[in-house]
């Protein structure tokens, strides 16, 4: 431990723990996309990942497939 270690934990909702200083944040209070449910790189994230992506290959193939992509706009004005 530090010789200012008293005064570092009596700051806030600060608690020593096994892994040093423990932090606790409201998480209302911060931005939701920085503190997301399933964290980053997690086998949990991965799965949820690459089904996101053939999601995103199967609405590629549809919208080509229908020309939803290409879509142009002929015809008189209406001005």
């Amino acid at each position: 431990m530090c010789s200012g270690a008293e005064t570092c934990h009596a700051a806030g909702d600060v608690n020593p723990g096994a892994y040093g200083r423990i932090v606790r944040i409201k998480i209302t209070e911060q931005d939701r996309r920085l503190f997301v449910p399933t964290p980053h790189g997690s086998p949990s994230w991965h799965r949820g990942y690459n089904r996101r992506s053939a999601r995103e290959r199967i609405n590629n193939r549809i919208d080509n497939r229908f020309g939803f992509e290409h879509h142009f706009i002929r015809g008189i004005s209406t001005r």
